[in-house]
């Protein structure tokens, strides 16, 4: 309700006076506006608002946007395996509609595979199995989307985009060397490791090239043609002594992953010794010492002489 209220002086009275009220009930009717629709898909829309009152025709506007985002996963699946082994793993998928629903099931990895549509009941949960087959070691990411049309009700020939999706991260272990191969070098030296590879099929072979270790340099592609042998060629060059093992990985879409365990030894250099020198009491000689280095970077070497008094380390970097 609403009250007006007045004090009103009496003519003839003296000071006396009396109070003057009007009051008003007022019923407010708020009917339900429609319901706002939910965006269903990955999209931007834009709408308008008004708010007409009908009593002193006066209106509200309201400029409306909305982005429609992908949902959250439903869960976050890790997968542990192999190279050219195959696991398997289950996904539980619901239905949250009214509706039954066949889903169709798109991946961006192409190492899962499994059945092209899953049919749902409302209001359950259907187990999906998605089998796993990775070509190479690493780690793979990715997702599983189950996706269907939904028909709405009530609403003629309308109907939104229904979708559920997993996050996959696969990691792969590398499958055991097809074969340990021992490489013993001195250090400031190099060997050449050959390693052979064949080709049966009628199309030519290209293999990528991974050497996993410091000290082995070589192609990192090797094409093989069609029904032919070659060998790869791996150098080894170490600068430090010591036992290690490094691994050569060649990888192809067509014939996966396979690879090499190099089991390496760097011995100490070989001893040099230089020719025999002579030279008069009180004069002095030059003996040139030649230092190879082996590897693609700049070494820096230190020096030690055992006998200061009668040698001294020159250093001429103009003589090749």
């Amino acid at each position: 309700s609403v009250s007006f209220l007045a004090v009103e002086s009496e003519t003839g009275t003296g000071n006396q006076s009396r109070q003057y009220e009007v009051w008003f009930s007022i019923e407010v009717i708020c009917e339900p506006a429609p319901p706002l629709k939910v965006l269903a898909v990955h999209c931007a829309v834009q709408g308008r608002l008004s708010l007409l009152n009908d009593t002193d025709g006066t209106e509200h506007s309201f400029t409306l946007r909305g982005v429609g985002e992908r949902s959250l996963p439903l869960d976050h699946v890790v997968l542990h395996c192999s190279v050219r082994q195959v696991t398997h793993s289950t996904l539980q998928v619901p239905n949250y509609s009214q509706h039954p629903l066949t889903c169709q099931v798109v991946s961006d990895l192409s190492i899962i595979s499994g059945p092209p549509t899953l049919d749902i009941k409302p209001g359950h949960t259907v187990p999906y199995t998605v089998s796993v087959s990775p070509w190479k070691r690493g780690k793979h990411t990715g997702s599983v989307s189950f996706l269907a049309v939904e028909s709405e009700t009530g609403t003629g020939n309308q109907s939104r985009q229904y979708e559920v999706w997993f996050s996959i991260e696969v990691i792969c272990e590398p499958a055991p060397p097809l074969k340990v191969l021992a490489v013993h070098c001195a250090v400031q030296s190099s060997v050449a490791v050959e390693i052979p590879l064949s080709n049966p099929e009628a199309e030519p072979l290209e293999l990528w090239v991974c050497l996993e270790g410091e000290d082995l340099s070589g192609d990192t592609r090797v094409c093989v043609p069609p029904q032919s042998r070659l060998n790869y060629t791996v150098t080894f060059s170490p600068v430090i002594t010591g036992k290690r093992t490094d691994s050569v990985v060649f990888q192809s879409e067509l014939v996966g992953e396979f690879w090499y365990q190099l089991d390496l030894l760097a011995q100490p250099p070989v001893l040099t010794t230089l020719p025999q020198s002579s030279c008069e009491l009180g004069k002095w000689t030059r003996l040139y010492i030649p230092l190879v280095n082996p590897t693609d970077e700049t070494l820096e070497l230190g020096t030690v002489n055992s006998n200061p008094r009668n040698f001294t380390l020159e250093l001429d970097t103009s003589r090749p």
